[in-house]
Formats: structure tokens, sequence, C-alpha cells
């Protein structure tokens, strides 16, 4: 189900209250346990000091960047843009609760980015560049609980790898991978497998 406007406030007003405090810096934040949203407040001195070290971080985000934060209940993204993979930057956050949008243009390698993020009831990757994307395989394998997903503006012209792209993705009831180019795939292997409430797929323009 989706997420509720309460925790969605919460969460605003957190992340509000750790860009003004102390001169942190621009920043974005992921919540990756929901039960701690209520208690994550009473803690902000250190989500800040985490926050702050991330936001000096000079070159540009990556899976290292970003995992450096990964086993603490929040993680902290300077809102520059990525480098060249996000691969498994996502991977396993199984209680991830809200994905803000990344500066992707310079991403060449999206696999296994949320692979895994078996709790994930919403996400927004509408506003992702892919022009530059060549590899996609497993992107959003195990999503179970995703029941919507818009790749609809993705470039795909230079992918290569779709295999178990979206596999795995059983709750998911509509897909619109109509404006996919597949030209330079080569690999497509389970790339819809395991997406059992889906029930119309238009993939008539793959090549």
């Amino acid at each position: 189900q989706d997420i509720t406007s309460n925790k969605i406030s919460k969460y605003d007003e957190l992340i509000e209250s750790i860009r003004n405090y102390n001169n942190v810096g621009e920043i974005d934040v992921f919540i990756s346990k929901e039960e701690n949203l209520d208690i994550l407040k009473n803690c902000k001195d250190n989500i800040v000091d985490m926050c702050r070290q991330s936001a000096n971080i000079t070159n540009s985000i990556d899976k290292y960047s970003i995992g450096t934060c990964k086993g603490s209940d929040i993680i902290c993204v300077p809102t520059k843009p990525c480098g060249a993979t996000l691969s498994e930057c996502f991977k396993d956050c199984i209680q991830l609760l809200v994905v803000n949008r990344l500066d992707t243009t310079n991403v060449t390698n999206m696999s296994y980015m949320f692979s895994g993020c078996s709790s994930l009831t919403a996400l927004d990757v509408s506003g992702f560049e892919t022009d530059n994307v060549t590899n996609m395989d497993s992107m959003f394998r195990g999503c179970s609980s995703l029941t919507a997903l818009d790749v609809s503006g993705f470039v795909t012209n230079n992918v290569t790898n779709m295999g178990y792209m979206f596999s795995g993705c059983s709750s998911l009831t509509a897909l619109d991978v109509s404006g996919f180019v597949t030209d330079n795939v080569t690999n497509m292997g389970n790339m819809f497998s395991g997406c059992s409430s889906l029930t119309a797929l238009d993939v008539s323009g793959f090549e």
C-alpha cells in the first residue's frame, strides 16, 4: 500500500530540519527503517554529523560514497551528479521507505540498483536520465511490493543488458515498456519472470 501522508509529513519535517541545521549542505536523505521515523529527531545531532560528512564528498556520487551510510537508519547523499556506476547502490534495502531523485546524467551502470528492495511500495524514477546507461541487469529484481513503476521515460538506446530487470516484481499490475529501444540489447533473459500480476505487456516494438 502507498506511503501514508503522515509518514511523508514526518519524513519531510525531518529532512527540512537536517538541511537547515548548521549548514549541512545540500543533501538527499533516504529513510531506511520505517519504524524509526518517530525517534530519528532525537538523534538529530548524530544524523547531522553523518550528513555533513556525506555533503563534504568532493567527487561525484557513486555506490561507494552512498554505501558508507548503508548500515544506518538513514542514508545521506549529497545532491551532486552521480558517477558512472550506481550498481547495487540500494541493493537489499528491504525497508527503504522513500527514495528521492538522483542526478543520473553520467551513469552508465544501473545493474542491481534496487534489487532486493522487497518492501519498497513506492519508487519515483521518472526523472532518471538514462541516455548513457548500458547495463540495467536486475535493476528492479525482487521489488515484490511495487504495484506501479513509471519507466516510460527511460531512454534505452545504449542498453545492452536487461536480463532479470523486472524479475520478481510480483505486485506490478501495469508496466509501460512500449518506448524501450532494444536494438543493442544482447541479454533479455528472464526480464519479466515472476511478474505474476501483469495482465498485459506491450513488447511489440522490441527487436
